[in-house]
């Protein structure tokens, strides 16, 4: 899939027509790069059409796009994105699958801190997602020159992207794909998390498993069990998140390796380097959590997201976060504190 710099999201009399500069991540792009690429993408010749539609040539195959215009936009917050399946993947019928499932999901979702859907389209020649168009680019962008990220940064990003997937988690939903490129930052510093082709709905039984038809997640950032090829439930999604901030605080991915295979077996044997050998000067508390999250066995990570927003807010007022060891000790003193009052309570009515 990709990602096409298109349009203005304006509902304009006249809709102009133009051919966008190709299937390609154009945040990726440096500034004048930019500027150029929305040049191409609004050249050519300009009609209007009745019915509000827009037809665009993407790689020679035309789509539609209703309400959104191809014109030179003047404003930052109004660009929007294409995001196309790419030319091999439209006889896969997995991909396809994936392509409607993440489309129709990701309408429904509703957080400032996971991309919106403006407009889709499922049509058989080319489906495609309208989404707004993030000009900071995505995190790989800013973790690829091999340096630890900001601590403000780092903290500011990471709550978000906590309080995305706890708001994902809580409606049943897990995203299985959580890395740097799939969280895009704004210019004035707010995160959103995209790409939810692999998730999974775990509130329906049958809904298809796109993740493990099609290899689920990324390798560096898979927990163990998925890299075993075991099922998991959103606790994987915390361990993406720990390897996510692990890279934040280090600049590397927890494991790296010349292939998957070689990555997967470094994810199977681990832990990672520790974080304080790598970078000795990355703020303690934020290295909790980092090693809460990526805890290789079920008992010894986070429980949940809640958890984790719970300690990022302990470190953001600069306090002692309780970590993932002993934030299950509570919850089973909780746990077992409601069970023996329960018992009790039963025993006193007898």
């Amino acid at each position: 899939m990709g990602l096409v710099l298109l349009a203005r999201d304006s509902r304009a009399s006249g809709i102009p027509q133009g051919r966008p500069a190709g299937a390609s991540d154009v945040a990726s792009l440096a500034p004048a790069e930019k500027t150029s690429a929305v040049r191409a993408a609004t050249a050519g010749a300009r009609r209007a059409h009745a019915n509000h539609a827009l037809e665009v040539e993407v790689e020679s195959t035309k789509v539609e796009s209703c309400g959104a215009t191809a014109s030179e936009p003047d404003a930052a917050s109004d660009l929007v994105a294409i995001k196309v399946l790419k030319p091999n993947l439209l006889n896969d019928p997995c991909a396809l699958a994936c392509f409607g499932h993440e489309a129709r999901l990701m309408r429904h979702l509703e957080h400032p801190n996971i991309l919106q859907v403006i407009s889709i389209s499922e049509n058989s020649t080319r489906p495609y997602l309208v989404v707004p168009y993030i000009e900071g680019g995505n995190l790989a962008h800013w973790t690829q020159h091999g340096r630890p990220l900001p601590t403000d940064l780092i903290l500011k990003s990471v709550q978000q992207i906590a309080a995305a997937l706890d708001y994902a988690h809580r409606r049943g939903i897990t995203h299985r794909d959580l890395k740097p490129a799939n969280v895009l930052l704004n210019a004035d510093g707010r995160t959103f998390l995209a790409d939810f082709g692999l998730s999974r709905t775990f509130f329906n039984d049958a809904v298809i498993d796109f993740g493990r038809a099609k290899g689920e997640g990324t390798a560096p950032y898979m927990s163990p069990a998925v890299a075993r090829g075991e099922a998991e439930d959103t606790r994987c999604d915390i361990y993406s998140f720990g390897a996510l901030l692990y890279e934040m605080l280090t600049g590397r991915p927890p494991f790296t390796g010349n292939t998957k295979d070689e990555v997967v077996k470094q994810v199977l044997a681990g832990p990672p380097s520790p974080i304080l050998e790598i970078n000795p000067r990355a703020p303690r508390g934020l290295v909790t959590v980092c090693e809460g999250a990526m805890g290789r066995e079920l008992r010894g990570r986070y429980a949940c997201m809640g958890d984790v927003l719970s300690d990022l807010a302990l470190v953001s007022r600069g306090v002692k976060p309780a970590g993932a060891g002993s934030r299950c000790k509570q919850r089973k003193r909780l746990v077992d504190g409601r069970v023996f009052g329960a018992t009790r309570q039963s025993l006193s009515v007898c």
